[in-house]
């Protein structure tokens, strides 16, 4: 009832003369969210004294929709200040300005809080915005002076402050973020704390000299992590080496590369770096073997890299390679009204961009696929966005908008928790198995983009070789042999039935024995899935397998070379056999089992559409024999053939359990058979249509047939 209470405030134009704020903005008790740290009774015996329905930090409270707060922020200071927190977004878009905007404490340093200002969209993920914090600054254009809040509430020595973040990065800020990690992190970042040896890439660019040339043993470098575009040109060609080779063969300013290349060149050297590593320029673009042998070493590449600079602009036309690093070679492209300073109720507050992740979260670069493994096994990161640049490495991470009141010269140590316990708190996952460790790592990077899928086993190469260790049996197709039985039970987070049979022209390129083929991805892998999928049953614990497998038929069998040769491509360049030999524990081929499947009926019941007007997505009711519904599945348009009723063949694959571990063939917590639709083509090989879990009882009533099945 508080929460409708306020939303009504906020929609009325009276303003307390007193304070300045509108009827929604003066109930809340700006000291109280950004001190609630401090309080040493439970939050609940001070709820009233901060928001009417405030019962726990992290407890979201409406205050109005955007448009509302847009109306009101000439008159309220209070508004003025969300307003700005929330101009990030696109304020030209309806659905967005009528979105509910709702505010909430979040841990920032000890004994204070950031105001987080959140968007509520109908979408599965909430959207952060920005935040309010306490300033010590006078206005936006004076340095810190003095603190503002009571230091009896907040020691000196802890307390962070807004700042004003210029049209240009802080080198110097960015400068001492390095320095500091060099000498008080060690090993934990250098990377010299774990075992693993990288491996050098082959060539580099040199920024000082301007040119390419082979990366020298044990070379420091800086690696660039950004969006092609899809006007992006091939630059390093066997026709462009030799120039390119030269000193000040790559030119100056943007007369030969692209913006963002130039810029990172520049960024490198005002950095005191001498080498870079950008794809484009580092791997030869018309060699299809140099690209495979890198591409499979993408991984050590980005994880040898001393920094990786991640340039995530947010509007999608700057997301090209001609766009540059904002706020290095041009001004920052801000979105919105930029930094408001208000006072209220004495408090200078200042607004403050997003968490790192959340402002990633906003640009064109989070949904790129290759980006992914990029940020991810990098071990120290510095991101450039349209408003401020931040870092991240193993041990913390800053940001240019936050400083320490104390005016020493050492970063912040707090952004930890505002600023996100390094990038591993969303990419290494802290999961109870294997299994979903794996499978959480598939969901989070079926969310990305390709222009080409067929890169999309590359571009998670490197995920798969980290989590080799833990999979000793090996992949196939970037399928864990030891978790086969869970890790087929994916399916598609939205309506949409587009997959592999609709995307021939998709395919993986690999080299072996001296030839080329163009596998198309199988059908039963999360790799045919063209965005977004998860897992019914992403634990092995919780899954009992249903069929016997056999050997899979694989290219790598010599005696199975023939049932590939329809794949295979004419190329004059096949990659070295040491690579080959690299590549032994990820294998690719057709999956062989015995499973007892049903022929039942399948009758269309809805229709769904994605939005970008991919193949209509059809629910279709399941019927045995007798006629009684057993259970629904989702189906693309294609299989119905225009008709409304089509025969099918389900495949039990497993049973999954409700909750708990340890199950065995008589445990009463089974719950679900899981089946895969399948169909045949002319050679016999089945292919997966769709996926659907029915209830025990309803599957015992089904007739089924054990067979041998080959699965592509």
């Amino acid at each position: 009832m508080a929460c409708i209470e306020l939303i009504d405030a906020a929609g009325s134009e009276g303003v307390d003369p007193e304070s300045g704020l509108c009827q929604a903005c003066h109930q809340i008790n700006f000291l109280g969210l950004l001190t609630i740290g401090s309080y040493s009774a439970p939050c609940e015996v001070h709820k009233d004294t901060v928001l009417p329905n405030q019962l726990e930090i992290g407890t979201h409270y409406h205050i109005g929709t955007l448009r509302h707060i847009q109306r009101k922020a000439s008159i309220c200071s209070g508004c003025r200040l969300f307003y700005a927190a929330a101009s990030p977004v696109d304020l030209t878009d309806d659905t967005i300005l009528d979105s509910l905007i709702t505010i909430r404490a979040q841990f920032l340093n000890h004994d204070q809080e950031v105001i987080e200002v959140v968007l509520n969209q109908d979408m599965p993920d909430e959207l952060i915005v920005g935040g309010i914090v306490c300033t010590d600054l006078t206005s936006l254009d004076s340095r810190p002076e003095e603190l503002t809040l009571p230091t009896a509430v907040i020691p000196p020595e802890s307390t962070i402050v807004g700042r004003e973040v210029g049209p240009y990065a802080n080198l110097d800020y960015i400068r001492r973020w390095i320095r500091h990690c060099d000498e008080m992190h060690g090993g934990a970042c250098s990377g010299q704390a774990g075992n693993r040896q990288t491996v050098q890439p082959k060539r580099l660019i040199d920024v000082v000299e301007r040119c390419i040339v082979l990366a020298p043993s044990e070379a420091s470098y800086f690696a660039l992590s950004y969006v092609w575009g899809r006007d992006m040109i091939p630059l390093l060609t066997r026709e462009t080496l030799e120039r390119y080779s030269t000193a000040g063969g790559l030119g100056v300013g943007y007369d030969l590369l692209p913006r963002t290349i130039a810029d990172a060149m520049v960024l490198v050297a005002e950095l005191g770096g001498r080498y870079l590593w950008v794809d484009n320029l580092c791997i030869m673009q018309d060699d299809d073997k140099e690209k495979q042998h890198q591409v499979f070493r993408m991984d050590d590449i980005y994880r040898g890299a001393a920094v990786v600079v991640v340039v995530a602009a947010a509007a999608a036309s700057d997301a090209n390679a001609n766009a540059g690093i904002p706020g290095i070679g041009a001004p920052r492209r801000r979105r919105g009204v930029g930094q408001r300073l208000e006072t209220i109720r004495d408090l200078r507050l200042v607004n403050v961009p997003p968490r790192m992740l959340q402002a990633v979260d906003l640009t064109p670069w989070s949904s790129r696929g290759w980006t992914y493994q990029e940020a991810m096994l990098a071990r120290r990161i510095l991101v450039f966005t349209d408003h401020l640049a931040y870092w991240n490495c193993k041990v913390h991470a800053w940001s240019e908008e936050l400083s320490r009141a104390d005016g020493a010269p050492a970063p912040p140590n707090i952004p930890l928790a505002y600023g996100s316990s390094s990038w591993e708190r969303r990419t290494q996952l802290r999961v109870p198995c294997n299994t979903t460790e794996y499978c959480e790592y598939v969901e989070l990077f079926t969310r990305r983009d390709f222009t080409y899928e067929g890169d999309k086993l590359w571009a998670f190469l490197g995920i798969l070789k980290l989590l080799a260790p833990r999979f000793p049996d090996g992949f196939i197709w970037g399928v864990p042999y030891e978790c086969l039985d869970a890790a087929l039970l994916w399916y598609r987070r939205y309506h949409c039935c587009h997959s592999i049979s609709q995307r021939t022209i998709d395919c993986h390129l690999i080299f072996h024995n001296d030839g080329a083929y163009a596998l198309p991805f199988p059908s039963w892998s999360w790799l045919a899935a063209y965005h977004g999928i998860e897992f019914l049953a992403p634990c092995n614990d919780a899954v009992v397998s249903e069929v016997v497998w056999h050997e899979p038929i694989k290219l790598r069998d010599g005696q199975n070379e023939m049932i590939f040769q329809k794949y295979k491509v004419n190329r004059a360049n096949h990659i070295d056999h040491d690579a080959d030999l690299a590549m032994a524990s990820f294998e690719y081929g057709f999956l062989q089992l015995t499973a007892k499947t049903a022929k039942l009926t399948l009758r269309v019941e809805s229709t769904y559409r994605e939005q970008d007007d991919r193949e209509m997505c059809l629910e279709a009711t399941i019927h045995i024999a007798s006629g009684e519904s057993i259970g629904k599945i989702q189906v693309p348009q294609s299989f119905f053939r225009d008709a409304t009723v089509a025969p099918g063949e389900l495949m039990l694959l497993s049973t999954s359990f409700e909750h708990g571990d340890g199950h065995g063939d008589n445990c009463q917590c089974k719950r679900w058979r899981n089946a895969m639709l399948i169909e045949e083509d002319e050679d016999g090989v089945a292919r997966r249509i769709g996926l659907t879990r029915i209830d025990l009882d309803d599957w015992a009533k089904v007739e089924t047939a054990e067979r041998r099945i080959v699965l592509g």
